[in-house]
């Protein structure tokens, strides 16, 4: 039985990574790549639209979570990501902006069966062993994301846009073909869960004596909004950069954080969140404001420059992690950061919109507000988020 049971983790393990690895190899390339070539046909405010989009599947991520745990992780991210695999075999064939968008848009759907792929992970990883497993996890991630702009980029202009659609949708089935392979422990350990409305009280309590980190978090997350609709359009359009040199940035910036994953760790645990949040955020402040310097004088050069953001993102995703993981009871951190993550969203809702309205103003307003408050953010979090 034990050898039995070793087997069922090493292969749940084994799928739930082809699945992450196949799904965000196309998820994290089209999420970018089809704002950019619908708004070309459509209008440049559908940019705020798809960004407004994006966040508001985040804020719905909790029910992602709550429909997982009713009908399984398995069935629900088959369920979800089935529809856009169809619809990029039809755009394979037909390919035009409407359809696009509507890809678009059930790609972001599929957001809502995370929630459930990640519990399958836990549930199939041994106590003993997780920081292990989930290392495994995570260069596999950062894989996919490193690979697929430059790759995907490359299929589309030495082929076609219909050779892409093809790729595209071959990668979302063979993620679904390793989730029909998943199995899943259900009953009596969903059972014995605490109630939602239990969870919902608890994690208030953690929010309400966390807010100065809240309020971090949600900034950084609006201010983010406000300036990455426009970024990769900026380059495209403006400095008139190729899709090809936009997904080698992708996967520079890729392989930049994962470089910087294991020092950032250490300086986080060295000089506390405080320190780290401060940095990441001084460093934003900087990258950007090199991109828009050397965008008058070498747009290859100003798309280097937000290299520098990558380096330092990792200070950023190791403190927030870590800022709650010390401060936050663990049977509750899962809905903390779910909870967390849905105010981040819900608040974020209209930076888009903002974004646009600085857009339409001047093109490099969007990028000088991002500026100025991650300068302000990086003073804030110094002064204010105390014993870090």
């Amino acid at each position: 039985m034990h050898g039995a049971r070793l087997r069922s983790i090493s292969k749940n393990f084994t799928l739930v990574c082809l699945i992450r690895f196949s799904y965000l190899f196309t998820y994290s390339f089209l999420t970018w790549f089809l704002p950019i070539l619908v708004a070309r046909e459509l209008g440049e405010y559908l940019l705020s639209l798809f960004s407004t989009l994006y966040i508001g599947f985040k804020v719905l991520s909790f029910l992602g979570g709550v429909l997982s745990d009713i009908t399984g992780g398995r069935a629900v991210y088959v369920m979800l990501t089935a529809p856009p695999a169809m619809l990029l075999a039809a755009a394979s064939l037909a390919p035009s902006p409407l359809l696009l968008a509507i890809i678009y848009v059930s790609l972001l759907a599929t957001d809502l069966a995370q929630p459930g792929l990640t519990a399958i992970l836990v549930s199939s990883v041994p106590r003993d062993a997780l920081g292990t497993y989930f290392s495994i996890h995570r260069m596999v991630v950062l894989t996919a994301l490193a690979a697929s702009s430059s790759i995907l980029s490359l299929v589309y202009e030495s082929l076609s846009l219909r050779a892409l659609m093809w790729a595209s949708c071959a990668l979302l089935t063979a993620s679904l073909a390793a989730a029909l392979l998943l199995r899943e422990e259900r009953g009596e350990q969903r059972a014995r869960r605490a109630t939602p409305l239990d969870s919902i009280k608890l994690v208030s309590r953690h929010l309400r004596a966390l807010s100065p980190y809240i309020l971090v978090v949600v900034l950084a997350t609006f201010l983010t909004s406000v300036a990455a609709p426009f970024t990769r359009y900026y380059v495209v359009e403006v400095l008139g950069l190729s899709f090809l040199a936009v997904g080698l940035y992708e996967s520079a910036s890729s392989l930049a954080s994962l470089a910087s994953q294991i020092p950032a760790g250490r300086a986080v645990d060295r000089f506390g969140e405080r320190v780290a949040f401060t940095a990441s955020f001084a460093a934003n402040a900087l990258s950007m404001l090199l991109f828009l310097i050397l965008a008058a004088y070498s747009p290859t050069l100003a798309l280097a420059a937000l290299l520098i953001r990558s380096v330092f993102s990792p200070l950023y995703t190791n403190a927030y992690t870590s800022y709650a993981a010390r401060r936050v009871k663990r049977e509750v951190l899962s809905s903390f950061y779910g909870g967390l993550n849905s105010i981040s969203a819900l608040t974020a809702l209209l930076a888009p919109w903002a974004g646009y309205a600085l857009w339409s103003a001047n093109k490099a307003l969007p990028f000088a507000a991002y500026i100025a408050g991650m300068t302000i953010l990086s003073i804030y979090s110094l002064r204010v988020l105390r014993g870090s």
